[in-house]
C-alpha cells in the first residue's frame, strides 16, 4: 500500500472529524417546538377479550376477583375498553414511538391457559349468584303486577321491571351454561385479545383518524405503524435515537390559558406539574380536544376536554376506582353512570359530579335495583326499590327511606266492609236495623289523607261479620246479618276475636256459633293484643303462636279452608315477625289508617275505622281488597 499524501490524509481526517461532527449533531441537536408538534400523534387502543370452544364465543373486558370475566357477554359492544396515550413519528413510512407500557396488558393466552379452571369456576358462581338473586325479585315482582292496577303510581313501570327482570334470567341462564361447556372443554378453549388502534393527527387542530397495526412490544420501548404506510399531510418524523415520549411535554403549574402563539395552537403533546401529566391534544397551553390526565394520587380523567375541563364525552376514575363516565360541561358530569369497584353502579342525573340528583336507577352489589328519583344523593319522592330478598317497594321516599304507598282510590277497585254489634246501635245509642238494599260506601273516613278520583260511590263486594270473641262473647246479630249478606249477593266470611281463654274452648264456642257454607269467605282470626296483655295473660309470643296455630289449623281441618288471619302493621312488625315460618305463611288481613299501604303480603287492607255507608247509621270499617276486580274473581273460585 502506498503511502498517502499529506493532502490526502488531512482530506480523510477531514472528512472524519466532518462525520464525526455530523453524527454527533444528529445524536444530540435538541429538536425544535415545532419539530415535536409535526411528530406528535394521538393514539386510541380499542381492545376486549374473547373466550371461545369454536361453536360459543364470550366476550369480557378484564379479569374480576368479584365476577371472574367482567363484563361478560355475548357481545363485544358491552366489553369494549378505550384508552389514549401520546407517541411520535419516528419514520417516514408512519412508524409510531410509544411510550413503553402504552396500552400494556397484563393477561395473555399463556396467564388464560394456567389459570382457566379457577376464572371459570368464579365467573359461574358468581352468574348463579345473580340468577338466585333474580328469581327471588322475579317472584315477588310477579306478585306485584298481580294484586296492583293501572290507577296505582308505579304499575307500568313495574311491569316493565318485572319483563326486564325475566329477560336477564334468560340471558344470565345462557351465559352460565356456556360457561358449563366451557368448564367440560377447559383444554380446548381459545383465549384472546383483540386490539385495534388508531392514530389521530391534529395539525392546527383539525383532527384526522388513521388505522394501525397491533402495538408491537420490543424490550424497552413499543411501537405500531400506520396501515395505510406513509406520513399524514404536514407531518414530520423524528430519528434522532434519544428523543423520548416523555420530550413532548412542557411544564405547566395548573390547566390554566396561556398566551396564544402560532406555536401553541393546536398540537398534540404533555402537559407536566407536581401533581399530574396530561397527554393529548393541546391548544392555548391546556388540553382542547381528546386527551388523558392521570394524577398523583391514582385518579384518572379522559375524553373530550374544553379549556382545561371534560367538556362532551368521557369518564373519570377516582382514586377508590370508581368510573364516572357520561357527559360533562365544564368539569361537571350532567348525566351518565358510575361504575364502583365492588360490582355496583349507578345510571341517570348527577349534581356536583359525584352526587345523585334527578331521575336515576341504582343497581347495588346484592343485586338490589331502585329505579326513581333522587335529590342530593338520596332516594326522594317517587321510587321502586326491589332487595335481594325480593322485598319490593314502590311508592314515596323521604330523605333515603321508604314512606310507603299511596294508592288511588277509584270506583275500579274492590271494596269491603266488616261489621259487629256496633252497627246495630245509632248515634243515640240506641238500637237499630241495617238496611241491607241500601248498602253502598258514601265516605272513606277522615283518619287519614286518602287520593280519590271521582265520587265515592262504591258498592259493597265483601263483608265480614264478627261472630265470637274468646269463649263466651257472642255477637246476638252474626246469624241474621249473615243471611241477609247472602240474601242481597254480598260476599259474606265470619270473624273470631282471640283471647287468651283457653285455645279449646275458643274453638268449640266458635264452631257452635258460626256458620260456614261452600262458598264464604275464609273464617278469620282477629289477633291484635296489645304488647302488655301478650306479657300478662301468655307470658311471650311463642305461646301465644302455639295457641293462634292451634286455632288455624283446627278451623281449616273443620271447614277445608285456610283461615286468615287480622293483624295491624304494629303487630306484624313487633310479634307476626318472630313466629314460625307456619305461621306466617298465613294470608293476612291487615289495619293501616295512615295514608300509606301496609308493607305486607295480604288479601285485604282496613283503610279506615270512620267509613259511612248508606244503610248503616254508625260508623263502618272500610277495606279495600289487594287486587283489581279479574284477581278478586279469581280468589273467590277457589272457594266455590
Amino acid at each position: 500500500m502506498r503511502n498517502l499524501t499529506k493532502n490526502q490524509f488531512l482530506y480523510i481526517v477531514g472528512f472524519l472529524f466532518c462525520f464525526l461532527i455530523g453524527i454527533h449533531a444528529f445524536v444530540f441537536w435538541p429538536v425544535s417546538t415545532s419539530q415535536k408538534q409535526r411528530a406528535a400523534v394521538l393514539l386510541e387502543s380499542i381492545d376486549y377479550y374473547l373466550v371461545s370452544n369454536g361453536v360459543d364465543t364470550l366476550y369480557f373486558s378484564s379479569v374480576d376477583t368479584i365476577q371472574g370475566l367482567s363484563k361478560l357477554s355475548f357481545s363485544l359492544e358491552d366489553c369494549v375498553q378505550r384508552s389514549l396515550d401520546v407517541g411520535f413519528f419516528i419514520s417516514r413510512a408512519g412508524k409510531i414511538k410509544l411510550q413503553k407500557n402504552a396500552f400494556y396488558s397484563p393477561y395473555d393466552s399463556a396467564y388464560f391457559c394456567s389459570n382457566n379452571d379457577l376464572i371459570l369456576e368464579k365467573s359461574n358462581n358468581y352468574l348463579l349468584g345473580k340468577c338466585q338473586v333474580l328469581n327471588k325479585q322475579i317472584k315477588e315482582l310477579e306478585y306485584y303486577v298481580q294484586t296492583h292496577m293501572h290507577a296505582d303510581d308505579g304499575f307500568e313501570e313495574m311491569k316493565s321491571l318485572y319483563a326486564e327482570c325475566l329477560a336477564k334470567l334468560d340471558y344470565l341462564d345462557s351465559l352460565s351454561n356456556t360457561i358449563e361447556k366451557f368448564v367440560q372443554a377447559s383444554s380446548f378453549l381459545k383465549w384472546q385479545r383483540v386490539q385495534k388502534v388508531f392514530a389521530y393527527y391534529s395539525p392546527e387542530g383539525r383532527r384526522r383518524k388513521y388505522t394501525c397495526g397491533p402495538v408491537v412490544y420490543k424490550k424497552n420501548k413499543a411501537e405500531t405503524q400506520l396501515i395505510e404506510k406513509g406520513l399524514p399531510v404536514n407531518a414530520k418524523s423524528i430519528i434522532n435515537p434519544l428523543f423520548r415520549v416523555s420530550d413532548l411535554s412542557c411544564e405547566t403549574d395548573s390547566f390554566t390559558k396561556g398566551s396564544v402563539s402560532s406555536e401553541l395552537f393546536g398540537y398534540v403533546g404533555k402537559l407536566k406539574s407536581e401533581s399530574f401529566e396530561y397527554s393529548g391534544e393541546i391548544q392555548f397551553n391546556m388540553p382542547n380536544g381528546m386527551g388523558i390526565c392521570i394524577y398523583n394520587d391514582g385518579s384518572i380523567s379522559q375524553g373530550l376536554w374544553k379549556d382545561g375541563l371534560l367538556h362532551g364525552s368521557g369518564w373519570f376514575k377516582d382514586k377508590d376506582d370508581a368510573v364516572y363516565s357520561g357527559d360533562w360541561e365544564e368539569g361537571y358530569l350532567m348525566g351518565g353512570n358510575v361504575v364502583y369497584p365492588d360490582g355496583s353502579s349507578y345510571n341517570g342525573a348527577f349534581w356536583d359530579n359525584k352526587i345523585f340528583d334527578g331521575a336515576g336507577e341504582r343497581f347495588y352489589a346484592d343485586g338490589s335495583i331502585y329505579y326513581g328519583s333522587w335529590a342530593d344523593g338520596q332516594r326522594q319522592d317517587f321510587g321502586m326499590y326491589v332487595d335481594a330478598d325480593g322485598t319490593v317497594q314502590c311508592g314515596s321516599w323521604k330523605d333515603d327511606k321508604f314512606e310507603g304507598e299511596r294508592l288511588l282510590y277509584t270506583a275500579d277497585r274492590v271494596y269491603g266492609i266488616d261489621i259487629a254489634r256496633y252497627q246495630h246501635i245509632n248515634r243515640y245509642r240506641k238500637a237499630c236495623n241495617i238496611s241491607w238494599k241500601y248498602l253502598r260506601i258514601k265516605s272513606l273516613g277522615t283518619r287519614s289523607e286518602k287520593r280519590i278520583s271521582g265520587i265515592v260511590s262504591y258498592p259493597i263486594s265483601f263483608v265480614y261479620i264478627k261472630a265470637t270473641e274468646g269463649a263466651t262473647v257472642l255477637n246476638s246479630y252474626f246469624k241474621s246479618d249473615y243471611q241477609q249478606a247472602r240474601n242481597h249477593g254480598i260476599h259474606v266470611g265470619a270473624y273470631h276475636f282471640f283471647s287468651s281463654a283457653p285455645v279449646e274452648e275458643q274453638l268449640a264456642w266458635f264452631f257452635k256459633n258460626t256458620i260456614y257454607k261452600k262458598g264464604d269467605l275464609p273464617p278469620v282470626l282477629d289477633l291484635e293484643p296489645t304488647d302488655s296483655y301478650i306479657k300478662d295473660r301468655w307470658g311471650n309470643d311463642e305461646i301465644m303462636f302455639e295457641q293462634v296455630l292451634k286455632w288455624l289449623k283446627t278451623v281449616e281441618a273443620k271447614f277445608g279452608v285456610k283461615p286468615l288471619l287480622y293483624v295491624n302493621q304494629m303487630f306484624i312488625r313487633n310479634h307476626l315477625s318472630k313466629a314460625s315460618e307456619e305461621i306466617q305463611s298465613y294470608d293476612l288481613w291487615v289495619a293501616r289508617y295512615g295514608e300509606f299501604k301496609p308493607y305486607s303480603h295480604m288479601i285485604y287492607w282496613q283503610i279506615s275505622p270512620d267509613g259511612k255507608v248508606s244503610g248503616i247509621q254508625s260508623d263502618v270499617d272500610i277495606n279495600v281488597f289487594n287486587g283489581s276486580k279479574e284477581r278478586f274473581e279469581e280468589y273467590l273460585k277457589t272457594f266455590n
